[in-house]
């Protein structure tokens, strides 16, 4: 379905391609050619500001060099043909990558204020603060780094969310579901994690099990091994999953057979109609919008998961959607309650607040669109650099309730 959109592997990693050729040919790339710039302009105000010295200069380069590899080399290519060096690698260029971003983080600021001490003619502090800048830049990076390193790797803690529907039928009060969301197994979200992710699920005895996608980042040949724990999951009305973006840009057809091999049901635009306690209710599940990239036919579509609505008006309804921002689409074709995930809500600073802006009001937590309520997971894994700071991981139980509370 999806395969025939996606790019050709890379030839570097195939062998028909020299190694200079392939970085010539990825620099020309215009996303390359714009990441290459940013990268060399941030490394040569970061080494000015901080590094004074020749000698420190060149190994302050090298984690600039490491994160601008990752979408040279990586980003582009079959995750499957990768050597077993490159997953060391990619480890210390993802720990680069948010190693400098807390260092930039640090640095802006301080830079500013000393410029506007300069401007203000209070030399004395200025110099004092320019003095202080590298010390404090490198000790908050780096406990940072440690800090965010820690939480990422403890593994999601459990958040109960009771959600009170007045929509909500009384056979369905008190129902469990167990959210999943952004699991990323891949360079750094390997078994170990997965299987600690399953047994905290199955712990929780739920009614019911989704995948808000994101759960894997790699093809299906390199990460079979690391996603098979997922088989694991139990649930009493089923386990259910739908893709997210970076489920598409590794493989969607290859996954979602394997999904379906190991006992989840894959809703693609389309629903499922599960009876408890002899009242139905609706659980549908939408395409991800990054489907476009790889269709020229196929769009996210809630009216298309929910079907004819004949058939489901005295249904409650519940759609899973990757990225919260279908949101007014899900409103608008009737669901009662929308399950997300995609925002991590930003993993770490300054993203959390980014995000917050992009996503604003979907990008954590509970939030309503017209008369459907919504909830969004910060991510059960982590993305990129195996960091978390300013939230957690989590894995959702969200409990449903018959009677409603007006959210602020």
């Amino acid at each position: 379905m999806f395969n025939k959109y996606l790019k050709p592997k890379s030839a570097i990693l195939s062998g028909s391609l020299s190694l200079t050729g392939y970085l010539m040919r990825r620099i020309v790339n215009p996303f390359i050619f714009i990441f290459t710039s940013i990268v060399l302009i941030s490394y040569w105000f970061a080494a000015r500001e901080l590094t004074p010295m020749l000698w420190e200069k060149i190994p302050f380069a090298l984690p600039f060099i490491a994160v601008w590899l990752v979408p040279v080399l990586f980003w582009f290519g079959d995750q499957a043909e990768l050597k077993p060096w490159t997953h060391t690698f990619q480890w210390f260029a993802y720990l680069s990558m948010g190693w400098l971003n807390f260092v930039f983080f640090a640095l802006l600021p301080l830079t500013f204020i000393t410029f506007i001490l300069s401007l203000t003619k209070q030399n004395d502090w200025a110099q004092k603060l320019a003095a202080l800048t590298p010390e404090a830049t490198f000790g908050f990076s780096v406990l940072a780094l440690v800090i965010g390193f820690w939480r990422a790797r403890r593994g999601p803690s459990t958040r109960i969310v009771p959600i009170q529907l007045e929509t909500l039928p009384p056979e369905l009060n008190g129902f469990k579901i167990v959210q999943i969301s952004d699991l990323h197994i891949g360079p750094t979200i390997h078994k170990p994690y997965v299987d600690h992710v399953v047994d905290k699920t199955n712990a929780l005895d739920p009614d019911l099990i989704v995948l808000t996608g994101d759960l894997v980042d790699g093809t299906l040949k390199s990460l079979k091994y690391h996603a098979a724990p997922l088989g694991r999951l139990k649930a009493k009305y089923g386990v259910y999953l739908i893709l997210g973006n970076h489920d598409y840009y590794s493989g969607a057809d290859a996954w979602t057979e394997e999904f379906r091999s190991l006992g989840m049901t894959v809703l693609l635009n389309s629903h499922d109609i599960i009876r408890v306690r002899g009242k139905d209710f609706m659980l549908a599940g939408v395409l991800d919008p990054a489907v476009t990239g790889f269709s020229k036919t196929l769009k996210p579509d809630p009216s298309l998961a929910r079907g004819p609505t004949e058939t489901s008006k005295d249904m409650f309804r519940i759609l899973l959607a990757h990225n919260p921002k279908l949101a007014p689409e899900a409103a608008h074709a009737g669901f009662h309650l929308q399950i997300s995930g995609h925002t991590h809500a930003g993993q770490f600073i300054p993203w959390t607040w980014i995000i917050k802006m992009v996503h604003k009001p979907h990008y954590a937590g509970l939030s309503e669109e017209g008369a459907m309520v919504v909830y969004v997971s910060a991510g059960t894994g982590s993305w990129g650099p195996p960091l978390r700071f300013g939230t957690s991981p989590e894995l959702t139980l969200l409990e449903l309730q018959t009677q409603k509370v007006l959210m602020s």
